[in-house]
């Protein structure tokens, strides 16, 4: 009873605040109605949040006869969350304010499977301090941090289980960050922070349920339904990358045979197409083979087509979304050749769902990073709700 009554506290912080933040400025009384929570509830969250110096109360303001109201609205400088992205040969950094927009970035080249897990955090640490201080953003004004990985992460303990392209298991990089920032650290899974930076960017409202599939590297998969994340069992819900298509298939990182993603990711590309041509270096390697109209290229693709739309269909069935977004620079890079087959995809189901591929270019990872440490931070306020 004891932790529903805490969620449910956690869930009205947010939609709180969510509401404000759509709306802004807004009186109490419009709170209560967007919200479906009671004006002593709204009362009760704005006196902590205004305490805290989140919010403030503005001028009184009247649309017409009668009384005035008090409006509320967010503080803007308030408060900052840092997101960062780990790949295997990229750091990525974002700094968000407390409307959860975009402050400042960077990205820094590193080879991390060539650094212990202590020379990393260091890294991000310093890092991070360099960036705060670039653009003069206090550092006590930082309420949490927030990391992104490929792979398999425990979001209750921030452990790490398995990251095949870090070459990870079972780690908790939170433990180490947590001394150094000395601030509220998470981590999650790249994709399921992903899902959160495109709705962000993209104003996805929350009755809108969404999808992506990421093709990089790897490949993954993540979902939002009514705004919430859908986690599965351990957290691992979206792996998708390591479902067999060909029992007798390529060998698979994982160690098994015939994954999807050895038909999609660019490093089995471009393994499968060596074996045809040494010269083949890169993925426009293979599409300019494609193009020449080379018999093992065009097997590649169609390959790749089926168990791109195979990936699509595995989405749509088990999580129903409105909207699919393709992303990854294996997506992009094939962009050309995906739009037939995006188009089919969409026409093979009535037309009731969309497809979209979205470009990185806005660091999506950090930001979705960024805003779901914002977010943990808000919603661990309970504790003083409490006592109000």
């Amino acid at each position: 009873m004891k932790k529903d009554q805490e969620i449910i506290k956690q869930n009205n912080i947010k939609l709180f605040l969510d509401a404000l933040l759509e709306n802004k400025p807004a009186p109490r009384i419009e709170l209560a109605k967007k919200t479906n929570m009671s004006p002593t509830s709204i009362t009760r969250i704005a006196s902590l949040l205004i305490s805290k110096g989140f919010i403030i109360e503005t001028d009184t303001f009247s649309k017409g006869i009668g009384r005035h109201a008090i409006m509320l609205n967010t503080v803007k400088n308030s408060a900052y969350s840092i997101g960062i992205e780990i790949k295997s040969q990229l750091l990525r950094f974002v700094i968000i304010d407390f409307h959860k927009d975009y402050v400042a970035s960077s990205s820094k080249k590193y080879d991390i499977c060539n650094h212990s897990l202590d020379e990393l955090a260091n890294i991000i640490y310093q890092e991070s301090i360099q960036l705060l201080s670039d653009y003069n953003i206090p550092y006590e004004k930082i309420i949490g941090i927030g990391v992104s990985i490929p792979g398999i992460v425990d979001n209750r303990t921030n452990i790490i289980s398995f990251s095949t392209q870090l070459q990870w298991k079972n780690q908790d990089i939170a433990k180490l960050l947590q001394p150094l920032f000395k601030k509220p650290v998470v981590v999650e899974n790249d994709a399921k922070a992903r899902v959160i930076g495109e709705k962000h960017i993209h104003k996805i409202p929350n009755n809108i349920d969404c999808a992506m599939l990421i093709i990089s590297n790897g490949v993954s998969s993540a979902a939002l339904s009514q705004g919430k994340l859908v986690r599965g069992f351990d957290n691992g819900a979206g792996e998708i990358g390591h479902i067999t298509l060909e029992p007798n298939g390529i060998l698979c990182d994982c160690g098994n045979k015939g994954c999807i993603q050895t038909r999609l990711s660019d490093k089995f590309l471009i393994q499968t197409a060596k074996q045809y041509d040494s010269s083949i270096n890169c993925l426009v390697d293979i599409l300019n083979a494609y193009y020449q109209n080379k018999n093992w290229a065009k097997d590649i693709i169609s390959h790749f087509k089926y168990s791109f739309t195979l990936a699509l269909n595995i989405l749509e069935g088990c999580y129903n979304p409105v909207s699919i977004m393709a992303s990854g620079h294996v997506v992009e890079t094939m962009e050309p050749i995906l739009k037939d087959c995006i188009s089919d995809f969409i026409q093979s189901k009535n037309n009731h769902i969309n497809v979209m591929i979205t470009k990185d270019v806005n660091n999506v990872a950090a930001t979705g990073s960024a805003i779901i440490a914002s977010d943990m931070f808000i919603t661990n306020l309970i504790g003083d709700l409490n006592y109000i």
